[in-house]
C-alpha cells in the first residue's frame, strides 16, 4: 500500500501533528485512507481511542470537513465517527500528502446515530 503523510495544520499554517497513512482509494474529489493511532489511550466522551484503534479517513478537496471512522484495535468494533471542520478550501492533496487547516471544530456521531 502506497504510504501518505497527513498533515493537521493550525490556523497559521504550521503543522500540530503528522502521521503516516495508507492509500486505501482516490476518487475524484476525495482521498480514502487507512491509518491507525499513535497516541497513549485517551478517554474521550464514553469511548477510550486507543493506541492501535483502525481509522478509515476520507479527506475532500471540496467540501470543509473530513470524517474519520474509527475501530477498536483489539476487537474491531466499530466506535464511531469523527469529524473535523476545517478551513474553507478544504484538504489539500498531492501525490504523497494530505494537508488540511483544523478549526478546532468536531463533531462525534455514536454508532446508533447519536
Amino acid at each position: 500500500m502506497k504510504s501518505i503523510a497527513v498533515l493537521k495544520l493550525d490556523l497559521s499554517g504550521e503543522v500540530t501533528w503528522q502521521y503516516k497513512g495508507h492509500l486505501l482509494q482516490r476518487g475524484a474529489h476525495s482521498i480514502l485512507l487507512e491509518a491507525f493511532f499513535e497516541r497513549q489511550d485517551m478517554p474521550f466522551l464514553d469511548v477510550v481511542l486507543k493506541r492501535g484503534d483502525r481509522f478509515v479517513e476520507t479527506y475532500y478537496d471540496d467540501r470543509g470537513y473530513n470524517i474519520l471512522e474509527i475501530h477498536d484495535r483489539d476487537s474491531a468494533q466499530f466506535k464511531g465517527w469523527y469529524c473535523n471542520l476545517s478551513r474553507p478550501g478544504p484538504a489539500h492533496t498531492t501525490a504523497e500528502t494530505v494537508s488540511w487547516v483544523d478549526l478546532a471544530l468536531d463533531l462525534w456521531v455514536w454508532p446508533d446515530g447519536r
